[in-house]
This record gives structure tokens, sequence and C-alpha cells, in this order.
């Protein structure tokens, strides 16, 4: 099921009523499931408002539901454009179709609040497209209805194959010849046909037998569709269906893919239908509260009470005035004559005086009118002098607490200024105290660092001195030593020289003593 709303709605009901139940109200397969098409046209043709009504349908894949389902879903459908109004309230006209092999819901609403008379907007798409696409959600998840959003109902485009296997509109073009639809519809059967021969594989397939075979000039080329543009026609026309879409190919549809995204799709919407719900609620309060602010009606029981008159006198005098035409159409096919009596009174003098009287009515009707205005606009003006005391009671409130508030936040800025001085102050005094102290702190650092450095100083020149006295130590050190070993060198090298000596002495001895002895 899916919720469409028409843009018609500017001219006079005769168009859409004809259109509804035909023209001699014998429309096959139209019947009224809903309201009253006199009163609704009645209501929509004295209307003085630009746009005068407001039509659409809800539209089914079905043949056919239940009587009962059939208005339950009415009635919810009501709920959600009116939520919290009375039935009173709002005049609308529900029309079955079943001409096209399915189920069509169609409704028919003046736009005008019956209570006040003020104009009444049964949907505008920023406000109420969320409202009615849970609507539509719910519906289908509730009574388990063909669900257009499931991937497995995507169609391929908008034409069929028929019993005989012939390409045909899935539905009959409304309106002039070479309509929109219409020429939608021929692009699509060639595009079918095509598809059918194996000509088209993909997207890609489609742009070029578009342009290629049927010469026809693509101006925008979308996610979802392809728009074509024609010599004669100001704007172009969309090409819709899943052969248009950019992720088509010739698998896809018995691909294991789809069936998977399919199941996935339907396990989503059971397991998110209970958020769909509670979204739902909620905008059905923000809807609610907004048509109450908006229609508060005066004396409602004296307002439902005239609709009632209204009504019914409306309704005595079209039949009066119909019975009157049958009785003096010869043609018509009646048992009865103008000059016949009904209970001693002849029809003709009873008509006469009706429409005799109908001048009085008029002028006492006008005359209650008038009252009622005058009624009303004297509690209208009362009421404004009541708001108007009220605004001023408000006003002279507000001036109040304004020089109250500004006297009191005179005296706390004031103490809290004070406060601050004196919290600054004696931030200041401890400021001033801690940083004495740490100058003084620094001081003594500063002077036991002194201190340490002429100790480290005079230690240092000590350490200096020591090892002056060390170095002079060692020297003289090594001096005796190189001098000792000096001495010793030399008493050696004497030894060795008086040894050399007492040797050659010793041996010149000897040498003169064997010469001695030899003598």
């Amino acid at each position: 099921m899916i919720v469409k709303f028409f843009k018609f709605g500017k001219g006079n009901s005769k168009s859409c009523i004809d259109y509804l139940l035909g023209k001699d109200r014998d429309r096959e397969h139209a019947r009224v499931l809903s309201g009253d098409v006199e009163l609704t046209s009645a209501i929509i043709d004295s209307s003085r408002f630009t746009k005068k009504y407001t039509s659409g349908c809800l539209s089914f894949a079905e043949a056919d539901l239940p009587e009962d389902a059939k208005q339950k879903i009415m009635a919810d459908f009501e709920e959600t454009l009116f939520p919290g109004m009375s039935p009173d309230q709002y005049n609308i006209l529900w029309i079955e179709h079943r001409d096209k092999g399915r189920l069509e819901l169609n409704f028919v609403i003046p736009n005008v609040e019956l209570s006040t008379g003020k104009r009444l907007q049964p949907f505008y798409a920023p406000v109420d497209l969320g409202r009615v696409d849970c609507f539509k959600k719910i519906v289908n998840h509730d009574y388990n209805l063909h669900d257009p959003d499931d991937p497995e109902n995507r169609q391929l485009s908008s034409v069929q194959l028929s019993d005989n296997g012939e390409i045909e509109p899935k539905s009959k073009a409304v309106g002039k010849p070479q309509t929109a639809d219409e020429i939608a519809n021929t692009v699509d059967t060639l595009v079918m046909q095509a598809y059918l021969d194996g000509k088209i594989k993909d997207r890609d397939d489609t742009i070029l037998f578009l342009t290629d075979e049927l010469k026809l000039n693509v101006s925008r080329v979308t996610k979802g569709s392809i728009s074509i543009s024609l010599p004669d026609r100001k704007r172009p026309i969309r090409l819709k269906g899943e052969m248009y879409e950019r992720d088509f190919s010739i698998n896809r549809a018995d691909s294991e893919e789809e069936a998977r995204r399919a199941d996935s799709y339907r396990e989503r919407i059971s397991r998110d239908i209970t958020a769909v719900k509670a979204e739902y609620s909620d905008r059905i309060e923000s809807k609610r509260t907004a048509l109450a602010e908006r229609y508060r009606s005066i004396e409602q029981t004296h307002s439902a009470e005239s609709r009632f008159v209204a009504t019914t006198t409306y309704r005595a005098d079209q039949s009066i005035q119909q019975l009157y035409e049958t009785a003096i159409n010869k043609s018509s096919r009646r048992t009865w004559s103008i000059d016949d009596s009904f209970d001693g009174y002849k029809f003709d003098a009873i008509y006469l005086e009706w429409q005799s009287s109908q001048s009085n009515r008029k002028k006492r009707d006008s005359v209650e009118a008038t009252a009622d205005s005058n009624r009303k606009q004297s509690l209208q003006e009362t009421a404004e002098i009541e708001n108007e005391r009220t605004r001023r009671i408000i006003a002279n409130h507000r001036e109040a607490i304004t020089i109250y508030s500004t006297m009191s936040c005179f005296a706390e800025t004031s103490e809290l200024c004070n406060r601050i001085a004196t919290a600054n102050n004696s931030a200041a005094a401890t400021q001033n105290n801690a940083t004495r102290a740490a100058i003084r702190d620094s001081i003594d650092a500063t002077a036991t660092a002194l201190e340490d450095a002429t100790t480290s100083e005079q230690q240092f020149k000590r350490n200096i001195e020591h090892v002056d006295q060390n170095t002079t130590t060692l020297r003289r050190y090594v001096k005796s030593s190189e001098e000792i070993s000096a001495q010793q060198t030399i008493q050696q090298k004497t030894d060795v020289s008086a040894t050399q000596v007492r040797k050659v002495e010793n041996k010149r001895n000897d040498d003169d003593y064997s010469n001695d002895f030899s003598l």
C-alpha cells in the first residue's frame, strides 16, 4: 500500500467528483464508502480559499480487502491527518475504485475547518510526510500488505506482459493524449521489447538504446531514474523502474543477492516496527497539539447545532426542489402528477408556499446571522478588552519585577564589589608577606651560597698549596734519585777500573816473579 496526494484542488468540485464517480455517477467498480457526495461538493463550491480541497488515494496492490479492514484503515488515516479533531470539525468523502484490477481508496477533503471556518491544510509535506510514511509502514506490516519498498517488489518499468505475451501499460493514463505518462509508457514499451530481445543487459545499454535507437535526448541521469527531454515539451519526462537504475543488470532479478536483500529488508522492518510505532505516536502528539492550538472554536455546542440545522435545511431544500422538477418534467418516470393531492393539499400549492417562504426564511436567517455575528463580535471585543487588561497587568508586573531585579542586582553588585575589594586587599597583603618572606629566604640562601663558595675557594687554594709542596718534594726526590744513580754509576766505573788495574799489576808481578825464578 502506498499513499498518494494529488496536486489538484483549485477548481470547483465537479471535475473531481465526475472523475471519481463518473459524470452520470455510473463509473464501473466505483462506490461511496463513507461521506456525503452532495454535502462535500457544497462545502467545496462555497469555499473562499484558493485551494478548495485536497484529494488523494490509498493504493493497494491487492484486488480487494475485507470491509472491516477498509473501515479501520480509513479511520486510522483520518486520525493520522487530523489527530485530536472530532469528526464534525472536518468533512471527508471516501470512494472506492477497483476498475484497475487493484483496490484504491480515494479521498476528498474540503480545505476548511467547520467549527471556525478557518483554512484547513490536511497535508503539508515538510511537516506531515514523516507521519504519513510511518502510517504506511505500520499498515503494510499489520495487514501483511504488498510493500513497494521491498526489493523483491521492485518493478522493471511501467509496462507489463499481458496474458497473450504482449507488452501493455500497467494502468491507463487519465487525461489528454500524449501526456507525460503516456509518453513514458510508450518509451517503456520499446525499452521492454529491447530487453526481451536481449539488446539491453545493463543501464548503459538502456541509455545507448534511448539515444541511438530512439533518438531521444537524455537530459539527466540519477541513481534511480533517467530523464528525457522532447522538443515540444518544456519539462523533461522522468523514466522510472529497475531498468533505469544505476545497479541494473540482466541477472540481478534472479540472483541470490537480491533474495538476500529482500529477506534482510523484511527482517529489518519486523525488527524496527516497534520504533516506527513509537515515532508515529510522537508525531501524532505533536500534530494534535498544533491542531488544538490553531482551531479553538467559540461555543462548540452552538456551532455543532448550527451545522446540523444548516445541513438538514440544505438537504430538505434539495429534496423539495428535485421533487418539483421531477413532477413538472414530462419525460421523467413518475407515478404521480403535480396536481395530485396529499391529505387534501395540492403539491403545487405546497411548493408555491414553500417557495414564497424562502425569502422570509432568508431574511430571518440574515437577521439571525447578523445578530449572531454581532454577538460573536461583542464576545470577541470583550475578550480583546480582557486580553488587553491582562497584557497591561502582565506588563506592569514585568516592569516591577525588572525594577526590583535591578535594585537587588545593584545591591548585590555593591556587596560583591566590597567583598572583592576586601578579598583583593587580603590577598595583596598575604601576597606581600609571602613575597617578603621569599626575598628573605632568597637573601639567606644567597649568603649561604657565598659562604660555601668562599670556603670552597679557600679549600681549593689549600689544595693548590699541597699540590705545589708535593710537586717540590717529588722534584727533590727525583733529583736525589738521579744523583744517587749517577754516583753509583761513577762508583761502579771506578771499581771496575781499579779491578782492572789490580789485575794488570798482579799479572805484571806474576811475570816479574816468573822471570826471577827462571834466572
